[in-house]
């Protein structure tokens, strides 16, 4: 602690700053595995650095503050905040890019709490009407959303086959309307991990396919369609999906559109997938149904029911 003290006391400010930068320079370095790990577990600083930032005049406080709220709405991935809540509290860290996005997630970081009760209810709604057709995810990481709908189809007595989609080597190269946020590679999961966790969990695994959607979907998607998950991230793997799904959804089935933000009716919602809700403007401007944004606290969510 003493030595924190030494490091810390002659520039408080400067001296954050600095530890800000270079972490956020050395987390950009790590590969996949690498900053998967850093994402799962987190990043806490030494907690008694608290009674030592309780010290500090509230002036450098504020600072340090700001440089955190900055840190943090800038960049999904890791969050800073002060070890001791009350500062927090009192200078709003956790407010600014909502610490939630830490807090409240789901395992596996791809979804939180409120996307998945979204996903719960509206599969539930299309069980309940016994809509005819199969349960498509298009993007399914380590199968973590797949689960859940799983789970939602054993609770209802479900037979309905789950199908799930991905390339399981990341994302595509994103496109200009992708904006900044994202790299081909990124997000990247193997098959394993997906059985593993339906292993874990004692449930069958679902009819895996492996593959870019525009090589798969095509050719391998039911050919009737009850609920689809579309979680492809990025304008083109939008694009697809929408093209290959809708022509197979029955009436009244239901998609939900992961990473969908519109910023006029969701202000304040971080917006790293821009693409998605582009690809679904050009693709709904001759259809009669209307995408509708879904409440999932800082994460964006929306769907849509066939007619």
């Amino acid at each position: 602690m003493n030595a924190i003290r030494k490091l810390l006391e002659p520039d408080p400010i400067g001296t954050f700053r600095r530890i800000l930068e270079g972490f956020t320079a050395w987390y950009a370095q790590l590969d996949g595995d690498k900053k998967k790990a850093c994402q799962r577990h987190g990043f806490y600083l030494n907690e008694q650095l608290s009674d030592f930032a309780r010290e500090l005049p509230e002036a450098t406080l504020a600072v340090i503050a700001g440089l955190m709220k900055a840190a943090n709405r800038s960049n999904p991935l890791f969050k800073v905040s002060f070890a001791f809540d009350p500062l927090n509290a009192k200078f709003g860290v956790k407010d600014a890019y909502p610490f939630i996005a830490r807090e409240n997630v789901v395992r596996g970081l791809m979804a939180n709490v409120e996307q998945s009760n979204n996903i719960q209810h509206l599969l539930s709604q299309v069980l309940l009407l016994d809509v005819p057709g199969h349960v498509v995810e298009l993007g399914c990481h380590e199968g973590i959303t797949a689960l859940l709908m799983k789970m939602t189809m054993a609770s209802f007595q479900s037979t309905k086959p789950l199908w799930v989609f991905d390339s399981f080597e990341g994302l595509p190269a994103p496109c200009p309307e992708d904006g900044e946020f994202t790299h081909a590679g990124m997000m990247a999961a193997t098959q394993q991990s997906l059985i593993e966790n339906f292993v874990r969990m004692e449930l069958e695994p679902p009819n895996i396919v492996a593959g870019w959607f525009d090589d798969t979907l095509r050719s391998q998607l039911p050919a009737e369609v009850a609920f689809a998950h579309l979680d492809g991230d990025l304008y083109s793997s939008i694009q697809v999906s929408l093209r290959e799904v809708y022509p197979r959804l029955a009436r009244n089935a239901i998609v939900v559109i992961d990473d969908y933000v519109d910023e006029r009716l969701q202000p304040g919602v971080v917006n790293p997938y821009p693409g998605v809700k582009r690809a679904c403007d050009e693709f709904f401007a001759d259809k009669p149904e209307k995408v509708e944004p879904l409440w999932a606290n800082w994460k964006g969510h929306a769907y849509f029911r066939k007619l």
